[in-house]
């Protein structure tokens, strides 16, 4: 297993268990896999620096869109997961052509955006918990009818936790 690997399965499991309570986090590093798959695509012959150097960008200007534009970070973050999330989904299960790629990612991108602008806490727990399934799948290049199995299961693991740690940080804010 490469380094590039282990940061995606260490990125997932973040994104899996402090989605929810680090916003930031989520927003940074849904900005740096899409820069990952950018710069495949922008530079795909160039290896080093300069393919790290396009996910870190877009890393960080998700950090910075997070912090300083919160509401604009909440629409591209649902965006951008919402589309990647189902380009994996079909990817995996074959279920449509390539040529439809764009298709798929702008309406599932939509959905996500309008989904993390009204229903903030749980589509970004949902979506956090998507989102590092997926990179962890993908880092584990786990290829068997059986596959899904393991997605669900570490989607499910993800929501329980941070619908837990969501919960207790609501009943600690309450009057008692």
């Amino acid at each position: 297993m490469n380094e590039m690997a282990l940061a995606k399965i260490a990125a997932g499991i973040l994104l899996l268990v402090l989605g929810r309570r680090l916003f930031w986090l989520f927003v940074g590093l849904i900005g740096f896999w899409g820069g990952m798959v950018l710069g495949e695509r922008l530079f795909p012959h160039q290896v080093g620096l300069l393919q790290l150097l396009v996910p870190l960008l877009c890393g960080i200007a998700g950090i910075l869109l997070a912090i300083f534009l919160q509401r604009l970070a909440i629409a591209v973050g649902g965006f951008l997961s919402g589309g990647y999330l189902a380009l994996s989904i079909v990817h995996q299960t074959h279920t449509i052509a390539h040529q439809s790629d764009l298709i798929v990612f702008v309406v599932a991108g939509i959905i996500g955006a309008i989904l993390m602008s009204v229903l903030f806490d749980w589509a970004l727990i949902f979506l956090s918990s998507a989102a590092g399934s997926t990179l962890i799948m993908e880092s584990l290049h786990v290829r068997n009818p059986y596959s899904y199995l393991l997605f669900i299961a570490l989607l499910v693991i993800g929501i329980v936790i941070q619908a837990g740690i969501h919960g207790a940080q609501k009943r600690r804010l309450q009057p008692g």
